[in-house]
């Protein structure tokens, strides 16, 4: 069974925190659901628009300040946008593989995060997400910065004794143009420029 955690802003205590976002940041920690019809967030929209989406750019434009996700099995948590409301994860894989770049280099590579938001897991059109995330985050035991990777994160954050990237979905994986999809991708990777030990 996989690893999902959970990132979870009660309603009411949202909207205290919008009404109140002067009085600084919220710090919620995550929860593991007892069972998986546990109820999402908040609702989502779906847009009839047939406009391809734009690719998400890994510059982050703002540094958020909400609640925090704790990935707990690296010892990380990152801030999330308090709009984000429930960001769900699973650890993909099961341990530490050995590899080598485009070049021959060896490298060894830990099970990698996907992230996602509960909202645009409601939505039927998006179910993809909760196999693939809206992002992935790649988490290397050895420095990758000098490797040659065909599909690897364009840099790294290391943390602690690891080597942390991020790369967001290939392409929109919601079939209905759902209007939260590229926002929630863009403020996942604002998020990963957070990231720090726990």
């Amino acid at each position: 069974m996989p690893i999902i955690k959970r990132a979870t802003i009660p309603a009411a205590l949202l909207l205290a925190t919008v009404s109140m976002a002067a009085c600084g940041a919220l710090v919620v920690s995550t929860t593991v659901p007892t069972s998986s019809t546990a109820t999402p967030a908040s609702t989502t929209a779906t847009a009839t628009s047939t406009t391809p989406s734009p690719t998400p750019s890994l510059t982050p434009t703002g540094v958020p300040s909400g609640p925090q996700l704790d990935i707990s099995q690296f010892g990380v948590e990152m801030t999330l946008t308090t709009g984000l409301g429930e960001v769900d994860y699973d650890i993909l894989g099961a341990g530490a593989t050995s590899h080598t770049d485009l070049k021959g280099n060896p490298y060894t590579e830990l099970p990698s995060v996907a992230l996602w938001t509960a909202s645009l897991a409601a939505d039927p059109a998006c179910s993809a997400i909760e196999q693939d995330g809206l992002v992935t985050i790649w988490v290397f035991s050895t420095n990758p910065t000098t490797l040659s990777l065909a599909n690897g994160p364009p840099g790294y954050k290391e943390v602690g004794q690891d080597w942390f990237g991020i790369t967001p979905e290939k392409s929109p994986q919601c079939t209905d143009a759902n209007p939260a999809e590229q926002p929630a991708v863009q403020a996942l990777v604002q998020a990963f420029a957070t990231i720090q030990a726990d």
